[in-house]
């Protein structure tokens, strides 16, 4: 499965829109928000001692939660999230081989955003997202150790950022409805391997989440 480009998104939200839908928009204040979707991995570069390769990953899951601040029409907000795939098959020297083991990311997030003023209840938005990742592997490699790279189980924690790109629905200044796709990319980053070898990797990330935002009125 791949995720579909975000303007699929903005065109289906639209259809959320009511005739005649009267013009709202999230008050100022303490909000919170929980969210949970899909997340697709494109394949990426490992290596390991003289083995270099490419992984693919299976489709996988996120959930995230967040405490932030509006001020319209800024918001900023600090962001735990969790991302988990297996991996499917790992490519080396032109052979692939099917992957074990699963790829699992807990990301502390600090991130802005911008609501684009729209005079009615849905309000797209943009924003950007920097933090820590860190990233463990349980048992992931590949089948044949003879060949290639091996299981690793280990973790790395990695300088991380973030592209957001969403809409919302807002039902009433106090509770919104907000689809968003997320990019997300680790620096560089190596695990310990076996026979004291390093196996180093990037991780980028492809997540569609749909959330619910709450506000605390004053």
């Amino acid at each position: 499965m791949r995720i579909t480009p975000f303007s699929l998104l903005l065109a289906g939200a639209l259809l959320l829109v009511p005739a005649g839908a009267a013009a709202q928009s999230m008050a100022p204040g303490w909000y919170v928000t929980g969210a949970a979707g899909v997340n697709q991995q494109p394949a990426y570069d490992v290596g390991g001692g003289t083995a270099y390769g490419e992984a693919e990953s299976d489709t996988g899951w996120a959930v995230s939660g967040a405490v932030g601040y509006a001020l319209r029409p800024w918001r900023a907000e600090v962001e735990l999230s969790f991302r988990r795939n297996g991996l499917d098959t790992v490519t080396v020297g032109g052979r692939e081989t099917g992957g074990r083991g699963d790829l699992n990311q807990t990301a502390l997030m600090v991130n802005g955003y911008y609501d684009v003023p729209t005079g009615g209840p849905v309000v797209p938005y943009v924003g950007l997202g920097v933090g820590v990742v860190r990233v463990r592997a349980d048992g992931w490699g590949v089948q044949d150790p003879a060949r290639g790279l091996t299981a690793v189980s280990d973790t790395a924690t990695l300088f991380g950022g973030q592209a957001i790109v969403g809409v919302s629905y807002v039902f009433s200044p106090d509770v919104r409805l907000n689809v968003d796709y997320r990019y997300m990319r680790t620096a560089q980053g190596s695990f310990d391997g076996p026979g004291g070898r390093d196996v180093s990797f990037h991780v980028a990330n492809h997540a569609l989440m749909v959330g619910l935002s709450y506000r605390f009125a004053p």
